[in-house]
């Protein structure tokens, strides 16, 4: 009756006041719709060649900065102790869906592909022994293949529907081989 409609026009809720019980009987309504109640379509940022960020005031006198368009991005190599800005070339997995990374939408722990070139850089302006003995061995060739190539990958770390920032971390060869070894993957190397 009357509460479908009423739910309709508030939108997102944050509140449990609009659910079912278990029993699938509808919530009594106790109180009013309050302030602090309220939500917002979440943003679906995409992967595009540039940036586009929307800025919502937020509870607080806050502002929240939300990413529609994202094309680079913070990503840091652990093992190295290296970080650097680099470009986002493209979606390669999304652990929730193929469709979200067919249709190119960058979610947290997302696998993408990114440019090697500042990475290069860097391992090859500081000649560290740490980075001199972590490409010696065997088991990371595959990754000096990859950036021989142009590419690494990544996985996000970070929200950029909520930060308005892509941040990630450089997958190591545990990880990239695991994700490998399944036959839909194989294309992307």
């Amino acid at each position: 009756g009357d509460e479908w409609v009423d739910n309709e026009i508030i939108g997102v809720s944050r509140s449990s006041l609009y659910k079912r019980k278990l029993t699938g009987a509808r919530k009594k309504k106790y109180k009013k719709k309050k302030n602090y109640n309220k939500g917002r379509i979440s943003m679906e940022p995409k992967l595009s060649k540039f940036n586009s960020i929307k800025c919502h005031k937020v509870r607080g006198g806050n502002y929240k900065f939300r990413a529609l368009k994202l094309n680079f991005g913070n990503f840091s190599w652990k093992s190295l102790m290296l970080s650097a800005r680099s470009r986002i070339i493209s979606i390669v997995k999304n652990i929730s869906s193929d469709r979200l990374a067919k249709k190119r939408f960058l979610y947290k722990n997302s696998i993408i592909k990114i440019a090697s070139k500042p990475f290069k850089t860097l391992i090859t302006n500081s000649a560290s022994k740490l980075k001199l003995l972590y490409f010696k061995k065997l088991s990371n060739l595959l990754i000096l293949n990859f950036i021989n190539r142009g590419y690494l990958y990544a996985k996000i770390t970070s929200r950029p529907g909520q930060g308005a920032s892509v941040s990630g971390i450089i997958l190591e060869r545990e990880e990239i081989v695991t994700f490998i070894n399944k036959k839909k993957y194989k294309k992307f190397l």
